[in-house]
């Protein structure tokens, strides 16, 4: 093609294509380009295998590793490593989830019109990497100003397959995974490496990379543009339109036409999905014609998985596509029990039946005055060992009680102090995270010692049994480990005592959250020397089972109180997650005659007592003098 190449001895202008085969193959890898392919980065060129970098040492940055930076600047973060390499070489990377982090480098090579690129590897799942959701995802892009550190834009991407052997180097061959026009040409190329689930914690591992440039390598080339039938959480109310998703496809040849054969659903589909508008089967797409294809999902109910294919064959049948098709869908009308459990509680001292004990410690009562967090009763330092030293427990000036504790932020001092973030963390016999739960916290907090200002902030965190962090990257706050990261506003000037509540959203169905286990902790927006005190905390767990049949719903009455004067009588009963609720009073137990019914007229307290609620009515004398009360739903 006329360009010069770019070696690690540094520049040639030309070199033997039957070399560059008995080179890889040299290697233990084997890559067949076409007689017009060039190879922009591979082995033993532009580092695309990673063992340019000869120091024996295992981790290496950014800095360490040629031609590879981080493209968004940290150079100083792990990209390469001497462990877990593949069969032909001493070092490969190690692609992380890191929203920090993307490997990449300038091909050196100028877009021109008609260039197709072309991409394979070695690759292997590793820490924390989901198998059932991460790629690895290859992406071309180019800058504002042709240089690494410019704007970018993603020019084209593809992605590898699910990893299908856990530990083991799997390969990817992916051609004409970008055909360039004339929008971007005359721009240099860059590629990077990245996962295609950024902000998790996982990692995987990839080897003998190899890019090549050249003319197109098939024609004609079916390539979906846009779309996927991946509809996840949908829902489809009874009669109902459904939910369509759209697939933009094209035929990115230059002289051949596309035939498509069929286009047709995978037999599995048929009672939920449907093709709602496509080309008729036989039709002829000519080079660079586009055409769409919408399937809808009807129906469906009880938050079920539904699962199956989009099936299009081709002339030529090389060109042949199959898609997933998968949807979770709810109707809009099932029917939950919800319940209740104070994890974490205080005693304030007034008998109503609120705050009646501590529990976990959550009033710092369970102690003495200016206890560390080592010696502070349940709770810990978020940040050990720095802040096991630090104060936990205070007599300055609690909420209630005798004790409160303190909290302070994260921004460093000179000299830099320790940071003060009290912190639960639960074992799983304490509560055990399943779909649909939600945490409610609830704190007072006013200025303590050098406040500067800022505001509370609660986090909820999620860490398996050994105490490393779980990633969602789907359902996390801000950090794919972080159920909730919710600012605590002050609405005063500090001086007194303000009461926060803060609830976690929902946890999804196949979170990778359920069946661990949460971590709170505390702290201000500040800086580290600048505190707040803390005090009466309370943390209830809620869940959220979906029941099939509402004969299953259970209402269990906890308090009646009858007030002889007013003639107003209070109940208290389980909120199961009805709708509505009516009051039912009969003179026999059977409740088949006589029953006179008193429904709920939103005035119902649900906040006081969670997982209860609580309201009055009057004239109770209306159903004589002797019987019965019940709670049932409308």
């Amino acid at each position: 093609m006329g360009e010069e190449l770019f070696l690690n001895e540094g520049l040639i202008p030309s070199f033997n294509m039957k070399n560059i085969f008995l080179f890889f193959l040299f290697l233990g890898f084997v890559h067949l380009v076409s007689a017009q392919s060039v190879t922009l980065i591979g082995p033993g060129l532009r580092n695309g295998d990673f063992n340019d970098d000869t120091d024996s040492i295992d981790k290496r940055t950014f800095d360490d590793t040629p031609f590879w930076e981080n493209v968004l600047g940290n150079q100083t973060l792990i990209t390469a490593r001497t462990n877990q390499t593949n069969a032909s070489g001493t070092r490969n990377a190690q692609i992380n989830q890191s929203a920090g982090q993307l490997l990449g480098q300038s091909t050196g090579h100028v877009i021109a019109v008609g260039d197709s690129f072309g991409v394979s590897y070695e690759w292997r799942d590793a820490f924390n990497w989901t198998d059932a959701t991460d790629r690895i995802r290859i992406s071309l892009f180019v800058t504002s100003d042709d240089t690494i550190t410019g704007e970018r834009t993603v020019i084209g991407s593809t992605d590898s397959p699910l990893s299908t052997i856990n530990n083991t180097y799997e390969a990817v061959v992916s051609d004409d995974f970008y055909i360039a026009d004339a929008t971007y040409a005359g721009k240099v190329a860059f590629v990077s490496i990245d996962a295609s689930n950024v902000g998790g914690g996982g990692f995987a591992r990839l080897d003998d990379f190899v890019l090549t440039v050249g003319e197109q390598t098939t024609d004609p080339l079916l390539k979906l543009e846009q779309g996927d039938l991946v509809f996840g959480d949908i829902v489809n109310p009874p009669g109902g339109a459904g939910t369509t998703r759209t697939l933009n496809f094209k035929n990115l040849g230059i002289a051949n036409n596309l035939t498509l054969s069929s286009i047709a659903l995978s037999a599995e589909t048929d009672s939920v999905f449907t093709i709602t508008s496509a080309p008729a089967n036989g039709a002829v797409i000519a080079p660079g014609g586009a055409f769409i294809i919408e399937v809808t999902a009807n129906g469906g109910a009880d938050f079920t998985d539904y699962a199956g294919a989009l099936i299009v064959t081709t002339n030529p049948a090389d060109q042949a596509v199959t898609l997933p098709i998968s949807a979770n869908i709810s109707s809009g009308n099932e029917i939950f029990e919800t319940s209740s459990t104070i994890l974490v509680d205080y005693d304030d001292g007034i008998a109503n039946g609120i705050h009646e004990m501590s529990i976990r410690n959550g009033g710092f009562e369970e102690g003495m005055a200016s206890q560390t967090f080592v010696d502070t009763p349940v709770w810990s330092s978020a940040f050990s060992p720095e802040g096991d030293s630090e104060v936990g427990t205070l007599s300055t000036s609690p909420a209630t009680g005798l004790y409160h504790s303190q909290a302070s932020g994260f921004v460093a001092a000179v000299p830099e102090d320790e940071r003060v973030q009290p912190t639960q963390t639960f074992a799983l016999s304490d509560w055990t995270i399943a779909q649909g739960d939600t945490l409610t916290v609830e704190f007072s907090a006013k200025a303590g010692l050098n406040w500067d200002n800022a505001n509370m902030q609660v986090i909820v965190e999620v860490r398996d049994e050994s105490g490393m962090a779980i990633f969602d990257p789907v359902n996390g706050d801000g950090n794919g480990d972080r159920w909730a990261a919710r600012p605590a506003a002050f609405t005063g000037d500090g001086s007194s005592y303000e009461t926060f509540v803060i609830t976690t959203p929902e946890v999804q169905r196949n979170s990778p959250w359920i069946s661990h286990r949460p971590r709170i902790r505390f702290l201000t927006l500040g800086g580290r020397t600048s505190f707040v005190d803390i005090d009466n905390v309370s943390i209830t767990g809620n869940t959220k089972t979906q029941i099939t049949d509402p004969s299953d719903l259970v209402i269990t009455v906890s308090d009646l109180v009858v007030d002889p004067l007013s003639q107003d009588i209070t109940i208290r009963f389980k909120d199961v997650g009805a709708t509505t609720y009516k009051i039912e009073s009969s003179q026999d137990l059977d409740f088949t005659s006589g029953v006179v019914e008193f429904p709920l007229d939103g005035s119902e307290d649900r906040a006081t007592f969670p997982g209860e609620i609580s309201f009055t009515f009057e004239d109770y004398n209306l159903v004589g003098p002797k019987h019965f009360w019940r709670v049932s739903t409308n």
